[in-house]
């Protein structure tokens, strides 16, 4: 499996948090740089240009099965492992009770989020996760484009700043 080489080039850009009352109120973070959004279809272009086998129809078309199978899989309580890339899973994010029996059950209501997470795959041979991951990257400053040509590394289009 095909991962990027150590020092491959990664765009990020730094910004102050403005949020009120808050420790991290005024302090600076990075974040990533998104240069694009590939879709599932410019994901099958892309596959196919990388010398597959399959046409981009047949690409497309397995990807989207992958897809719905996965969602199938995942709400029957079940995670998917995509080896070299990471787990999918639900998790909740919930309030606490204070006593649960078979006379008070837990309250549902407290349940107050779901998610669709990737655990990533931190084995050896991929290091996708946490400090592995950092230490294979090679971080260039995105902040100013008199410093870097955001086109020059493939991307470019803009899209909504996230919060990390």
């Amino acid at each position: 499996m095909k991962t990027p080489q150590n020092g491959t080039p990664f765009i990020y850009s730094v910004y102050q948090n403005n949020s009120v009352g808050t420790k991290a109120s005024g302090k600076y973070y990075g974040r990533s740089v998104i240069l694009s959004t590939l879709d599932t279809e410019d994901m099958a272009e892309h596959m196919m240009d990388h010398g597959c086998l399959y046409g981009q129809d047949v690409i497309k078309g397995v990807l989207e099965k992958f897809f719905d199978c996965a969602m199938e899989l995942v709400f029957q309580n079940r995670r998917v492992k995509m080896t070299g890339l990471g787990t999918l899973g639900i998790t909740l994010e919930c309030e606490p009770q204070d006593t649960v029996d078979k006379d008070h059950p837990y309250d549902i209501t407290k349940i107050k989020a779901a998610h669709i997470r990737l655990l990533p795959d931190a084995t050896q041979d991929q290091q996708l996760s946490g400090k592995k991951l950092r230490s294979r990257m090679n971080f260039v400053n995105g902040a100013s484009s008199s410093f870097v040509d955001v086109n020059a590394y493939g991307g470019g289009e803009e899209e909504e700043e996230q919060e990390p």
